[in-house]
């Protein structure tokens, strides 16, 4: 993160987050093959997008993340408050999925982190897929 974003609280679990993310190289591919962001494109995929972009291309040592966290209708006080990781992903897929439902990205991204539960031993589990 910059100095600016140093402003921006307790955000070290995002940084993570984000970091994981811009390593997996299929999932950064969806977002890079959503193209140019456009006024009409999702709002949490065009910032997570401009975030790829700023990690592979900048030479600084951090990126801003506020556009970001903003992206997610967090306002400063919700920067300074530890959020869970794992939650902060299933809200961040559950927006995504909103955004991108019906295009190729959407299903590349659901072939990649979409599971479902084993049928062991022949029993069938009604569990719906996670």
């Amino acid at each position: 993160m910059t100095r600016a974003s140093r402003l921006q609280g307790a955000t070290c679990y995002l940084s993570s987050l984000v970091q994981s993310l811009f390593m997996t190289p299929q999932f950064r591919a969806a977002m890079y093959d959503l193209g140019a962001p456009t006024a009409g494109s999702g709002v949490i995929s065009r910032e997570l997008q401009r975030v790829f972009v700023q990690l592979q291309t900048s030479k600084a040592q951090a990126v801003d993340t506020k556009a970001l966290t903003g992206s997610f209708g967090w306002t400063q006080a919700d920067a300074f408050m530890q959020h869970d990781v794992q939650e902060l992903l299933r809200v961040l897929f559950d927006a995504l999925e909103t955004e991108l439902e019906g295009s190729a990205q959407y299903e590349h991204i659901r072939r990649i982190y979409r599971g479902e539960w084993c049928d062991c031993n022949g029993i069938s589990s009604k569990e719906p897929p996670f």
